[in-house]
């Protein structure tokens, strides 16, 4: 998968001399920025940006520890540059700090950024679908989400001064922390969403478990007033009872009438008015 159409640069810069402020901010900002020079700097030898603008892009992204020597550290969100000046640097930290050091860091923090890419494509991959399936296991999300960012994400990989440092600047010229709590917040949201819509399931399955217990109620009570009345029909005249009173009506109609229809006309009351409720929305 493609994310950025800019590969990622780690480059150092060994300069000759020191040079002076301005031109030392000229050479940061057209190695932080990978820019071209012909792009950079115009036929006066100026740069074709705003100071002000290319100071306010910058300002967060150097480290500056040895800028008074002639060194400055840059750090985006597809690139690392150093630049220094020096037979120590160009000998030393160049060759050997950097690739084995500071880009190992790198490496790591680039593992980070892809993880959560990765995660953030699944979350979009599986809730695409998630108001037609209502199938998102947001569980098993949020538990590879967790275990990767509390055995994998190692928020300090050195102690050195410097290299704290280093590595806070390249995770945070990544946008790490940004495009976790995007992720974090993403987790979130489904997980409220499929609550709410498993708190509405639940309470549809309530409201009918409740009027079937009040039509089942209904019919018990029903059914058994029935012998009663009949034995209330007998103790009075021993030789009559409901269903001989009912037969006294020439058919056997009034019969399922009392057996039948009052308690399907009763049970069949609440879904019309609900049908017709909902005919009138």
């Amino acid at each position: 998968k493609l994310y950025d159409d800019r590969m990622f640069v780690s480059v150092a810069y060994g300069l000759k001399d020191k040079l002076v402020d301005d031109d030392l901010q000229q050479v940061v900002y057209l190695a932080t920025w990978v820019d071209r020079t012909e792009d950079f700097i115009n036929d006066h030898d100026q740069s074709v940006y705003g100071k002000a603008i290319l100071k306010e892009m910058t300002k967060d992204k150097l480290f500056t520890l040895w800028e008074d020597q002639g060194g400055v550290f840059g750090f985006t969100d597809y690139s690392n540059a150093y630049i220094y000046n020096g037979s120590f640097f160009n000998d030393i930290i160049a060759p050997n700090h950097i690739p084995y050091i500071y880009d190992r860091m790198l490496v790591q923090a680039l593992f980070y950024q892809a993880s959560l890419r990765f995660y953030d494509e699944q979350i979009s991959l599986e809730t695409g679908s998630l108001v037609e399936t209502q199938s998102v296991d947001i569980r098993r999300q949020r538990n590879q989400f967790i275990r990767f960012t509390n055995q994998y994400w190692f928020h300090s990989l050195t102690n050195q001064m410097q290299g704290r440092r280093i590595f806070e600047l390249q995770t945070q010229g990544l946008a790490l922390q940004k495009h976790y709590d995007i992720i974090k917040d993403e987790l979130e949201r489904t997980d409220e969403y499929l609550q709410s819509e498993n708190s509405a399931k639940i309470e549809t399955l309530t409201t009918r478990l409740t009027y079937g217990g009040l039509i089942l109620g209904f019919l018990a009570l029903y059914y058994t007033l029935l012998p009663l009345i009949d034995s209330a029909i007998k103790a009075s005249n021993a030789e009559s009872s409901l269903w001989k009173y009912i037969d006294t009506w020439g058919c056997w109609i009034p019969s399922g009438f009392l057996l039948l229809v009052i308690p399907l006309v009763v049970v069949a009351i609440p879904f019309l008015l609900r049908y017709f409720y909902k005919r009138r929305k």
